[in-house]
């Protein structure tokens, strides 16, 4: 739970961050950088950073260790509270496998709700993703095996019956379908001409660039790691904000790519089909990146392709530190990640059921044990209190007191009571309460239980 917490910490300050930027300042990062800012950020709720953190520190410490650094010790607490989910311990045996994690007893129903929520939401994704990808290759043509080299990857272009609107698909191998009857009367080589930034075509030739961007550019699977972090935290408005912020820098981005070097006109052109998508009823097998959007975006992205309202953007170097500091704050609750404490069973007869039903765990070296506990060499209640001093008692009333005397004017102080009982198989349990003892008559009344230690081998 503590390293699901930091992972959410480190997500949500750097969506928070951008969130700064982008609005509060008179500035903007270019979109290049927004759109590598924010898959940072989706991998950010999405790795366990903070171990990583905590496991490169360990190593670092220990490097330096040899370099002949000294570090100072640090104590750890001795005592786990084995229902705490906050501050688990791992058990390992003596071949370093896994025995037990304390803690999670308690809370298995909402860790097995919440991996069927992310199991259901990234599985259901896909499933729909890929069946809309088999729907419309099964009614795509390829006509003259037409096809552009887009760096080293080879897209083909086709169209589909199904297709409202120019759309790119596939994640490995990629295609970029048109609407039927669009491509009729192109000849093949007429397609690198335009990609390339010839004329020909030119209101085709800026909605090919548009969906050829977004296949070099992996935006399907940006788009899917961004849905993991939705995934991951449901319940996170940022995640929500990210994966919408993510499919806008995309479109517009892709926008900037289909226009460049391009008139007015011709944009004006470009624009009218961003347009003519958007008016038209959307299919809802169209999960892929399509060049259709909302109203809201659509507005933005016209405004965008025509320089109107568009803020400043950070020079590259300025850019480059400004997300370097983003991401070392963000990095802040992964640096304070403290790995779960481990401990190896050594023993063949150690029994897990003990853990279980234990609430505190007690882990001491055996010459260090009697300081630890009384020891109940007198009997098996022990009042200590807070000076150190103990006195033994003899037995417990119903009511809670210890030999009531109701003639005595009691002063009481305060102190812990710690009942011992041993076992059949020889172990023990210790039971501490709170409790206050009075002075002149040895009255004494048990309040509340603090913890209670379990010993394997008994040693009082």
């Amino acid at each position: 739970m503590r390293l699901y917490v930091h992972m959410m910490a480190c997500g949500s300050i750097c969506t928070l961050l951008y969130i700064f930027f982008k609005c509060a300042l008179p500035w903007e990062l270019p979109l290049k950088y927004r759109k590598t800012f924010l898959r940072i950020n989706a991998l950010l709720y999405l790795l366990p950073v903070p171990w990583l953190a905590a496991q490169v520190k360990g190593w670092l410490k220990l490097f330096l260790e040899k370099a002949g650094m000294v570090f100072p010790e640090r104590t750890l607490s001795n005592i786990t509270d084995t229902t705490s989910v906050w501050e688990s311990t791992l058990f390992f045996d003596a071949d370093k496998k896994l025995l037990y994690i304390t803690g999670y007893r308690n809370w298995l129903t909402v860790i097995a709700g919440g991996a069927l929520i992310f199991t259901v939401l990234a599985a259901g994704w896909l499933a729909v993703y890929l069946v809309t990808c088999r729907w419309h290759m099964r009614r795509a043509k390829f006509p003259g095996e037409r096809y552009v080299r887009a760096g080293k990857r080879k897209v083909r272009i086709g169209t589909s019956g199904g297709a409202g609107s120019p759309f790119a698909l596939g994640i490995i191998r990629s295609v970029v379908l048109f609407p039927k009857g669009a491509l009729d009367g192109m000849p093949e080589g007429e397609m690198e001409d335009m990609l390339s930034g010839g004329r020909a075509g030119s209101r085709l030739a800026c909605v090919l660039r548009h969906e050829v961007s977004h296949v070099l550019s992996r935006d399907i699977l940006g788009k899917f790691i961004t849905f993991l972090a939705i995934a991951t935290e449901w319940f996170n408005p940022l995640t929500y904000y990210l994966f919408k912020e993510n499919r806008e820098v995309s479109e517009m981005l892709c926008d900037m790519a289909a226009v460049e070097g391009r008139t007015k006109k011709e944009k004006a052109e470009y624009m009218e089909c961003i347009i003519d998508a958007t008016q038209k009823p959307r299919d809802p097998r169209m999960t892929g990146v399509s060049l259709a959007a909302s109203k809201t975006l659509t507005e933005k992205r016209m405004e965008r392709i025509m320089g109107m309202n568009v803020k400043k953007a950070w020079k590259k170097g300025t850019a480059a530190v400004i997300m370097a500091v983003c991401f070392l704050i963000s990095s802040i609750p992964a640096f304070a990640y403290e790995d779960a404490k481990k401990y190896t069973v050594t023993e063949e007869s150690y029994d897990i059921e003990s853990l279980e039903s234990a609430d505190w765990l007690l882990f001491t070296d055996e010459e260090d044990v009697k300081i630890d506990s009384p020891e109940f060499k007198e009997g098996d209640i022990v009042f200590t209190g807070e000076d150190g001093t103990v006195y033994y008692i003899d037995s417990f009333e119903e009511n809670g007191g210890i030999k009531e005397r109701a003639s005595c004017q009691h002063t009481y102080k305060s102190g812990t009571v710690q009942q011992h009982n041993k076992k059949s198989d020889g172990s023990c349990t210790v039971t501490t309460y709170n409790a206050e003892r009075c002075t002149k008559c040895g009255d004494t009344i048990m309040g509340s239980r603090v913890s209670t230690l379990t010993y394997d081998k008994c040693p009082h």
